[in-house]
């Protein structure tokens, strides 16, 4: 009799331990399906929010897409740090029509234009002589800033003033420029 209950004992405690194992066992498969349930609704979240943002930017990026964009690359520079702003980036149009679309589109997305919570500006790479001619405006144009004036600086480098009465001004030169600041009646007046 003794043997009989050994054996049982052991039975039963076969029992509870194939029992506790298959509990643990479906507690286990549980919780990894909820993880993978979880991770698998987080990939999809992303890979929805890339879907967008690739449809969004699809038409915008049709123009470079098509045969207009010659090429592009980088600007020769060292790649910055994680946190630092992205190395410049320059493209090579065929039509000036298209650079000029970019632009006035990038001008109108002033400050919403980003990538990776970078803004993104868009500028004309003019020449090195253009850029000192521009340049010499400089002044001039801060000044006409100060007096309620909305200048521009046309290609290659002739100022543009839009004025009160409507009427528009050209001044090819700086010269011209600061005589037309100087005919202006006084700030404090």
């Amino acid at each position: 009799m003794p043997k009989a209950k050994a054996a049982q004992t052991d039975s039963n405690a076969e029992t509870v331990t194939m029992a506790s194992l298959t509990h643990l066992l479906e507690s286990h498969r549980t919780a990894i399906s909820e993880d993978f349930k979880q991770t698998f609704s987080a990939l999809e979240t992303k890979l929805n929010g890339v879907i967008t943002t690739v449809t969004e930017h699809a038409e915008k990026l049709e123009i470079l897409e098509s045969e207009e964009c010659e090429r592009a690359h980088r600007a020769l520079a060292l790649k910055p740090p994680p946190n630092q702003r992205p190395r410049p980036i320059i493209i090579h149009l065929l039509r000036f029509q298209v650079k000029d679309k970019i632009i006035r589109h990038a001008r109108t997305m002033r400050g919403r234009l980003k990538f990776r919570d970078h803004s993104i500006l868009v500028f004309e790479d003019y020449p090195p002589e253009v850029v000192e001619q521009r340049k010499e405006f400089k002044t001039v144009m801060s000044e006409l800033y100060e007096r309620g004036f909305k200048p521009a600086l046309l290609y290659l480098a002739r100022l543009y003033i839009k004025m009160e009465s409507g009427g528009r001004k050209h001044f090819p030169t700086v010269a011209e420029a600061e005589a037309f600041i100087v005919s202006l009646p006084s700030r404090n007046t």
